[in-house]
């Protein structure tokens, strides 16, 4: 009898560490989601996007506009990507058909495929969604942020998730769309020194 009980009562300690490393798993990859959310809903806010005028920098045999034609703008998203790796890649695109304008870092631009950018991602969920919290912002405050379910990202088909925002004017137009790309393997490095038995 008593190994028997002896069994009972480990397993049942066990499955409950068990429970509370998920959870603990759980509450940290969330704390890092909306930290990054954050980071995307303030880089919009930024005067390099708000009053981008970048546009006809655009050249489509890098799929984007060239490495250090806005140097301003590739040191600030350099930055934000030393900070907080756990994104793989920042990218602008179009409002009306979220076509790239730049992706940083730059490599991740000339990756893409000349077909990728000529077609946009306007058929992409988080394109369509970025835009249906857009449309039921009422222009108070930052712009909503989307968090995508997870799916496999361009460039190279990497499974991650997409945290994006339209850029609005200082009248709340649509300037462009604002993404951070987040690969589900640096997520998995946050919770990877958790014990799962």
């Amino acid at each position: 009898v008593f190994p028997v009980m002896f069994f009972f009562a480990m397993k049942s300690i066990y499955l409950h560490q068990q429970m509370i490393t998920a959870k603990t798993a759980r509450i940290v990859v969330t704390k890092m989601v909306g930290e990054n959310k954050s980071i995307v809903a303030l880089a919009a806010k930024s005067v390099f996007l708000r009053d981008f005028t970048g546009f006809d920098l655009v050249d489509p045999e890098v799929r984007g506009i060239r490495k250090n034609a806005i140097p301003v703008l590739d040191a600030y998203f350099i930055d934000i990507l030393s900070q907080y790796p756990s994104f793989r890649y920042m990218a602008f695109f179009t409002a009306d058909r979220a076509q790239p304008v730049f992706f940083i870092p730059f490599s991740a631009q000339l990756e893409l495929t000349r077909e990728q950018f000529d077609r946009g991602y306007a058929h992409r969920d988080w394109y369509r969604k970025t835009l249906a919290l857009y449309d039921q912002w009422d222009r108070t405050g930052m712009a909503p942020v989307y968090v995508s379910d997870a799916f496999l990202a361009d460039p190279g088909k990497v499974p991650g998730i997409t945290i994006s925002t339209v850029v609005a004017d200082k009248d709340g137009n649509k300037v462009g769309i604002l993404l951070g790309n987040m690969v589900l393997d640096r997520l998995a490095d946050f919770v990877k020194d958790l014990s799962f038995g």
